[in-house]
């Protein structure tokens, strides 16, 4: 990797993982398709995880462990959700602490591994067997965890939100949606 790749991917990434705190902090505008496209995608990618351990049967335990974790967040959520109409368009949020609490789990395991994908971007590798092996170094339970908590809170929360949305919506939005 060139050297200047080194500090613009970095930089890249943060901003990009920046707009998307900024964005979940606080009341979001209701939008059905970006909801039915983030439950989709977030699926997906959950099932191609879940198939790929099952080369690792251990981590499906901390899965199990992480959906459960996600599932109690997300019911904290569900109760503390606020919808709000502003003209004709429809804003939702949860509870700070919750957003927070999602935020921060993301954010903390984020910057716990940034240090093990340098030093693999910076090493050499002599074989595909020692790349792999090192690439395999990045594989723990505990992000597996974190993930599948992440997963079933975002999953959930867009389904819960798409389910109760046009019902938060005045009569004469209810026409529109």
């Amino acid at each position: 990797m060139s050297h200047t790749m080194q500090y613009i991917l970095p930089v890249v990434l943060i901003i990009l993982i920046g707009r998307r705190i900024f964005r979940s902090i606080g009341f979001q505008k209701y939008s059905k398709g970006r909801l039915i496209f983030r439950v989709s995608l977030v699926s997906l990618v959950a099932i191609i995880l879940l198939t790929t351990a099952a080369f690792h049967p251990v981590s499906y335990l901390f899965d199990f462990i992480g959906m459960v974790l996600g599932a109690a967040l997300l019911y904290w959520a569900t109760r503390q959700t606020t919808f709000e109409n502003r003209g004709t368009d429809l804003y939702y949020r949860t509870n700070i602490w919750i957003e927070l609490i999602v935020v921060g789990l993301f954010l903390g395991r984020l910057v716990t591994r940034i240090p093990s994908f340098i030093g693999i971007l910076n090493s050499k590798a002599e074989t595909p067997e020692q790349m792999r092996a090192k690439m395999e170094s990045l594989r723990d339970p505990y992000t597996g965890a974190l993930i599948f908590i992440l997963f079933v809170f975002y999953i959930g929360y867009s389904a819960y939100i798409l389910k109760k949305a046009p019902h938060a919506l005045n009569p004469v939005q209810q026409e529109h949606v």
